[in-house]
């Protein structure tokens, strides 16, 4: 049985709040010297290589300068559609018919699903993690940038947060990558880590993760609310659609009915 309330659960939120260690893009000079190393790397980079995981590390600190310094506005809709009419040849009504189409059935990306499966999630184990609620994605300030966090586990007795980054990547978390979400615990004062992805952590990551205070939650890259595959901390939690979930021996199986 998974720990009743109160007896050996999950004690993320009573861990000491962690202090910052300088690993990410802090200016502009430091953003253009990791953007030329990023240049570099596509070309010759390969997966599960030192040189793949330092791209991977630096393409996630890029990101991130960029979202809070370069913010991207929406697109003008109407220059949007000339510019579709001038590359397609159509009409305007032709053009005007296709986006009306388009925009009656709109494409949700698959990593945006999969994290709102994760906070869904989250949200259920909310108690077992001691947490008092899970707000979604948000830009929080931190001690020297701010950060656009994907979810966020306020803790009990407001005794803190729980940074929480979902990755919906084809491939285990490398240790650079781990390195970088260990630096946004640290700058944003938070009490601990949860990281979901479908494959978890490499050995590299793993060591810092225990080191930082993080932990790894697998859910399966195509996972919905009614059907997924969730493993943490030796549990699984096992959903499938029509049918309720029950606690037996740490593993969340379904009960017919």
């Amino acid at each position: 049985m998974l720990p009743a309330r109160g007896h050996g659960r999950i004690r993320l939120c009573h861990l000491p709040a962690q202090t910052m260690n300088p690993l990410s893009i802090a200016n502009e000079a430091e953003y253009r010297v990791a953007l030329a190393r990023v240049e570099a790397l596509m070309s010759t980079a390969a997966a599960n290589t030192p040189e793949g995981d330092e791209l991977d590390a630096l393409a996630t600190q890029v990101e991130a300068y960029e979202a809070e310094h370069f913010p991207i506005a929406p697109p003008d809709p109407e220059a949007a559609m000339m510019f579709k009419e001038e590359q397609s040849g159509e009409s305007p009504n032709l053009v005007a018919q296709g986006a009306m189409a388009e925009s009656e059935v709109p494409a949700t990306p698959s990593w945006r699903t999969y994290e709102e499966v994760a906070v869904y999630l989250i949200r259920k184990m909310a108690d077992e993690l001691g947490l008092s609620s899970v707000d979604a994605s948000q830009l929080m300030a931190g001690r020297a940038t701010s950060w656009q966090l994907d979810a966020k586990g306020m803790c009990e007795d407001d005794d803190g947060f729980v940074l929480i980054e979902i990755r919906h990547r084809s491939r285990k978390i490398n240790q650079e990558s781990a390195a970088a979400i260990a630096y946004r615990v640290k700058d944003t004062g938070a009490r601990s880590g949860i990281v979901v992805s479908p494959f978890g952590f490499q050995s590299g990551a793993q060591k810092i993760a225990a080191a930082e205070n993080i932990i790894s939650m697998e859910l399966d890259a195509d996972s919905t609310v009614n059907q997924f595959v969730l493993r943490f901390l030796g549990r699984v939690m096992v959903g499938i659609s029509g049918q309720q979930l029950t606690i037996s021996s740490g593993v969340l199986t379904p009960k017919i009915g």
